[in-house]
């Protein structure tokens, strides 16, 4: 696999968003990458891409076609994904979820055209990672842990962060069942305590993130928006955000690493 901390080859700024199933992700990236494309008109956005508006079968071919294409360009780097597969869950079919998203996005990374052209992301590595240890959060995650963070910092690189309350999330999931996943169905439907535990791993990952980017001499290019507002006027203020010369925004590290309390289990 590519190795998405080798950032020599990324010309051009890539966004990417993390957040809460239902927070609004895909909905304000479609409208930063519809901004940014009036003047970079081969802007990538990942869905598209990835063919995330297709069924199961086109978008599972894609990703790949996505991972085969970089696993020929680059036999090197593997072990971002291995690690994904060592983490223990509790199920074969867990394991191979995470290594198969972790490898979707290094490949992601490594695709010729995204480092040239640059691309909006509706998800990345931090969302990756979020996923991978929502699932179980055991040693193995924390060397996968290391390793991301460590890719995922970089001038070049831009993160949003969707602050979404985690019950208007699940409304919204349970308005537009039909839409996704499995998974996300079953988000939709999910308890109380569960929306919690998934809150307090994304700042936990957003904390780490932080400390990950001061280890390196840097402030993270991170900003936070609110889910809530008009999906248009967000990706208003996040273009004009990181469009500022030099900026290198962290909203959220002027705040204690505190978050929200998670219920025993």
């Amino acid at each position: 696999m590519t190795d998405p901390r080798d950032m020599t080859g990324l010309r051009a700024p890539v966004v990417e968003f993390f957040g809460l199933p239902g927070s609004g992700k895909s909905t304000i990236a479609r409208e930063v990458h519809a901004i940014l494309a009036r003047t970079a008109p081969g802007l990538i956005f990942a869905p598209h891409l990835l063919r995330d508006d297709s069924g199961t079968p086109a978008r599972v071919t894609a990703k790949l076609r996505l991972i085969l294409a970089d696993v020929a360009r680059n036999r090197g780097f593997d072990d971002v994904v291995r690690s994904a597969f060592a983490v223990r869950h509790p199920s074969l079919r867990d394991r191979l979820h995470a290594a198969f998203r972790v490898a979707t996005v290094t490949s992601l990374y490594g695709d010729p055209g995204l480092r040239q052209q640059g691309a909006v992301l509706d998800q990345g590595l931090l969302q990756a990672l979020w996923s991978v240890r929502l699932r179980l959060n055991d040693d193995a995650c924390v060397n996968l842990t290391s390793t991301l963070l460590k890719a995922a910092v970089s001038d070049r690189r831009y993160y949003v962060s969707v602050e979404t309350p985690p019950e208007v999330c699940a409304a919204r999931l349970q308005a537009r069942s039909s839409k996704h996943s499995t998974l996300q169905q079953a988000w939709a439907a999910g308890n109380a305590q569960a929306w919690a535990r998934a809150a307090f791993l994304k700042h936990d990952i957003l904390g780490d993130f932080r400390a990950a980017s001061r280890a390196q001499g840097t402030k993270p290019r991170l900003i936070a928006v609110d889910g809530t507002a008009k999906p248009a006027d967000v990706a208003g203020q996040i273009v004009a955000a990181f469009l500022k010369p030099g900026a290198a925004l962290d909203p959220l590290g002027t705040q204690p690493d505190q978050g929200p309390e998670v219920p025993s289990c």
